[in-house]
């Protein structure tokens, strides 16, 4: 990685530099919003983790079901079959938390705490 090298300001490695390189295709949507009304990042960012919270409490109940049926002694072509759904449910969750960590980085950006950064350098403002 390019930044690997870049450091915070007590100088750990930037994470936050990090989660820009991963996550920052997905701050693009995010950037939008911001340049139309600012505040629509909070809004969006309360949204997102209000839905990323609910999504992963309905996963955590999906695989206390299957627990539950396994423990019962329940056939396996059920315990398969809510595995799949939690399976599947937890990619989309995945998918959901990388619209949050957009979201998040442009509340970053807006907020003046975080500047681009090359390598050696300091990332925070």
């Amino acid at each position: 990685m390019a930044t690997d090298n870049v450091k915070d300001y007590l100088g750990h490695e930037c994470l936050t530099t990090r989660a820009f390189e991963r996550f920052g295709d997905n701050a693009d949507e995010a950037r939008v919003d911001a340049a139309t009304d600012p505040r629509r990042t909070a809004r969006q960012l309360g949204i997102n983790l209000v839905n990323t919270d609910d999504r992963l409490t309905r996963l955590a109940q999906m695989l206390k079901v299957c627990e539950d049926l396994v423990k019962s002694g329940t056939d396996s072509d059920e315990v398969e079959a809510v595995l799949a759904a939690a399976h599947e449910y937890a990619w989309e969750t995945g998918r959901h938390f990388e619209r949050v960590a957009g979201v998040s980085l442009v509340a970053i950006e807006q907020g003046g705490l975080w500047k681009p950064a090359t390598a050696k350098e300091v990332s925070h403002v």
